[in-house]
């Protein structure tokens, strides 16, 4: 995987929209509603198998290639926990497009929009997301997630750092 590439190819929402298909669609949202599901109760086995590594997580102001489910699953969770101590109380992600990127549809591209709510009120502003999709064994897995949201504003990407930092600080 090229770390430095974004996994949506550089492909605006608009052009994703133009290729969709129901059929991609559909994977796409079962797929990211799956994640979120297991990410939110803290399902973590469940969570990992949702997951292709490597995988590569980026955001307008950082990116991160992740070679093993356990450097990934750490970073989860410390996300999960900035989650909660920003009072962040659901989140949910709607497709908005997505197509297959092969004729023997093993690979999706797609698009989203991220909505992180604190109670029944935006926590942060509405954003966009893009994931590439793989099918492995008969599993489609996330292989690449790219957010239009700053990681400064909700920590995942280095989230791992920023509770460690703080546990340090609480440690006598």
């Amino acid at each position: 995987m090229d770390g430095t590439r974004p996994i949506h190819d550089g492909l605006s929402p608009e052009q994703i929209k133009a290729a969709s298909v129901p059929e991609a669609v559909t994977i796409y949202q079962d797929t990211i509603d799956a994640i979120k599901k297991h990410f939110w109760v803290g399902n973590w086995d469940a969570l990992v198998s949702c997951i292709a590594v490597p995988n590569r997580i980026s955001a307008l102001d950082t990116a991160r290639v992740f070679e093993t489910h356990e450097e990934w699953l750490n970073v989860t969770r410390a996300a999960r926990t900035c989650f909660a101590d920003q009072g962040v109380t659901e989140y949910h992600r709607i497709c908005s497009g997505a197509f297959f990127m092969d004729a023997t549809k093993q690979e999706i591209t797609g698009f989203h929009e991220t909505y992180i709510l604190r109670g029944s009120a935006l926590a942060a502003p509405r954003f966009k997301g893009y994931m590439r999709l793989v099918l492995r064994d008969g599993r489609w897995q996330s292989q690449g997630l790219h957010t239009e949201q700053r990681d400064s504003v909700f920590p995942t990407i280095y989230a791992d750092r920023l509770v460690a930092a703080k546990d340090q600080r609480i440690t006598p």
